[in-house]
């Protein structure tokens, strides 16, 4: 059964993007807590499951995916935009999304009981 999981997770990466996209909440929970979804996977246009999430996120998925790992400061591949970039780009700053994001970005560390993700390996030299 672990076998077949890593072989979705692999081929269907962009499973959780479309989900968060669309919205579907429990689906997004299930892929992330139960199937262990990479929160920080990149989609075929160079964008996080995190720049996904619909700016007036009605149910709470960009906590969520905070919460469960996502990198607030990723940047996507093609424009190198981090998900609040983006919403300001949009002159999107009355969102509730929006203003999550802006809170994360300046407690991080503080809040998510102090667990801090990077998107990448870091190794401190």
């Amino acid at each position: 059964m672990f076998c077949i999981i890593l072989e979705i997770r692999r081929n269907y990466s962009d499973v959780l993007h479309q989900t968060v996209d669309t919205g579907h909440y429990d689906i997004i929970e299930h892929l992330v807590k139960e199937l262990k979804f990479d929160v920080n996977a990149y989609d075929l246009i160079g964008c996080t499951p995190l720049h996904c999430v619909p700016m007036n996120d009605p149910r709470g998925i960009a906590k969520l995916l905070v919460e469960s790992g996502a990198c607030v400061f990723a940047e996507t591949l093609y424009d190198r935009e981090t998900v609040t970039f983006g919403c300001e780009m949009e002159n999107d700053f009355d969102s509730a999304f929006y203003k999550y994001m802006k809170e994360v970005e300046g407690e991080l560390g503080v809040i998510n009981e102090g667990r801090v993700y990077a998107a990448f390996d870091f190794q401190d030299n």
